[in-house]
């Protein structure tokens, strides 16, 4: 897992992403990926960008191993 500078992840995080519940209409790449990061950020403070996939918009995050997604909502990792 890549970090940037002055940020810090422990052994127990890594990338995962979830489907926006703020972004709406379609997405799609290279069009409307900085929309979708910019709602992906403003949507919660653990969100570090967003980008479109099959016309949706999914946000990246850091997810800890104590990290619970909502049983609704849908997940990558």
């Amino acid at each position: 897992m890549a970090v940037g500078g002055g940020e810090s992840a422990s052994v127990d995080d890594y990338p995962c992403g979830y489907l926006s519940g703020n972004y709406k209409g379609i997405c799609i790449i290279y069009i409307h990926d900085n929309d979708c990061k910019r709602v992906c950020i403003d949507e919660n403070s653990n969100n570090v960008g967003g980008h479109c996939d099959v016309f949706e918009c999914w946000c990246d995050a850091i997810c800890h191993t104590e990290t619970i997604a909502a049983a609704s909502a849908p997940t990558l990792q």
